[in-house]
């Protein structure tokens, strides 16, 4: 976490950046862009202490009780102060209203994932997402970071043929395999073994960069968790209009 200590807020928006990306992302799938990490969220950030997994965190809309939403979400690490959490908490919220300040959006949907160190990803999982919100056609994308911990590795196709047959392999052992722990992780392990094979890395992001990429497109972003060697604090923010955080949230409730 030194280099996050190092970090120092710049002047310009973040929701600004935002935009100035989008503009790139008509020709790239992904696009990184500084997060201007402030010194006091570099250090609470560097305090925090994960002690355990966290439940997956998840909010839909507006966002006007994010930050105590959060707040309260992060005060399951008993370890940790209150000014840390609050101040994590807030920088969150930042992010997630700089997307959608950046998208014109009114609404999005905020995901926290707090790890501790794990193997569950030392062999990865290469995918990409499908759709998350009902547009008219425009393309959709997605912002995420990890603000303590290893970055989401991102790779291209070197056999794209290939790399599709696998993740209809993928999406088919979850349908016949969801309620069957052995028979789906020996299943999962073989498809991501093929994918290694197949999908190149590119360029690890940096501390303090962000990630947006495109989703629910056959030029998605190919990605995959990272391997675990620390804790971990992941997020991801989908912007879009109230009614389509609605529709999602509906949707991505009734599937878990």
């Amino acid at each position: 976490m030194e280099e996050l200590r190092t970090k120092i807020e710049k002047p310009a928006s973040l929701s600004v950046e935002i935009r100035k990306a989008r503009e790139s992302l008509e020709e790239k799938n992904a696009v990184s862009v500084d997060m201007r990490l402030s010194e006091p969220e570099c250090r609470a950030l560097a305090n925090i202490i994960i002690d355990k997994d966290l439940n997956q965190f998840n909010s839909y809309g507006s966002g006007e009780a994010l930050v105590s939403d959060i707040k309260s979400y992060l005060s399951e690490l008993d370890a940790n102060s209150e000014e840390d959490t609050a101040q994590i908490a807030w920088t969150i919220t930042r992010l997630t209203t700089a997307m959608k300040h950046g998208f014109g959006a009114e609404a999005a949907w905020t995901m926290i994932r707090v790890s501790q160190k794990s193997a569950s990803w030392d062999m990865p999982r290469w995918h990409q997402d499908g759709s998350y919100i009902v547009s008219d056609g425009a393309k959709q994308y997605k912002l995420v970071a990890s603000l303590r911990g290893p970055q989401t590795l991102f790779g291209e196709a070197v056999d794209t043929e290939q790399f599709k047959t696998l993740e209809y392999e993928a999406a088919a052992n979850y349908d016949r395999n969801k309620f069957d722990d052995d028979a789906f992780h020996l299943e999962d392990m073989r498809i991501r073994q093929e994918m290694q094979k197949i999908v190149q890395p590119k360029t690890v992001l940096s501390a303090g960069e962000a990630t947006l990429y495109l989703v629910g497109d056959p030029d998605a972003a190919i990605h995959s968790e990272p391997p675990l060697t620390q804790s971990r604090i992941f997020i991801a923010i989908l912007a879009g209009s109230s009614e389509q955080i609605d529709a999602f949230a509906k949707r991505y409730s009734k599937a878990f």
